[in-house]
């Protein structure tokens, strides 16, 4: 018997190759039949329970689509606005990637920065609400995206 959990990692989430490489494919093949696994993007899996969970979602749209989180994504994991339903992410302009109901793909065929945040590949944030160093700041005084600064 095997313990789903442990196999898909801390990031609560994996592909159905790596699965697959670590039991049977019929058994993946089993777990998403039978609602023990429920896929999340085009090979991207994790369990019911996590199904919801922003964090799991956002590691497998980045997974899935090779590229950071952005746009308002990246804000919410620097802790700038609130969580969105729908994920944003920002691939090269050369990929066959799509949107979907949950995911919103960005093309860009220029070069962009990258930065980790709670454990998560994103686009940095450098814009009006950030300090001096880049980081930013919802202190009394920075700009939030919804408001502007306060004297």
């Amino acid at each position: 018997m095997h313990d789903v959990l442990e196999l898909l990692g801390p990031t609560r989430v994996a592909s159905t190759a790596f699965l697959a490489g670590r039991v049977a494919p019929r058994t993946v093949t089993r777990w998403l039949g039978t609602g023990q696994l429920v896929r999340l993007h085009p090979g991207w899996v994790t369990v019911p329970a996590f199904a919801d969970d922003w964090t799991v979602r956002a590691h497998a749209a980045t997974s899935y689509c090779g590229g950071p989180l952005s746009h308002c994504s990246a804000l919410a994991v620097h802790g700038l606005v609130d969580e969105f339903t729908r994920l944003d992410v920002t691939v090269s302009s050369d990929s066959r990637i799509r949107s979907s109901r949950w995911l919103r793909v960005h093309r860009s065929g220029r070069p962009f920065g990258l930065t980790a945040a709670r454990g998560l590949v994103v686009t940095p944030w450098r814009g009006p609400w950030s300090t001096p160093g880049g980081t930013p700041s919802r202190e009394r005084g920075a700009a939030t995206p919804t408001s502007p600064a306060v004297p």
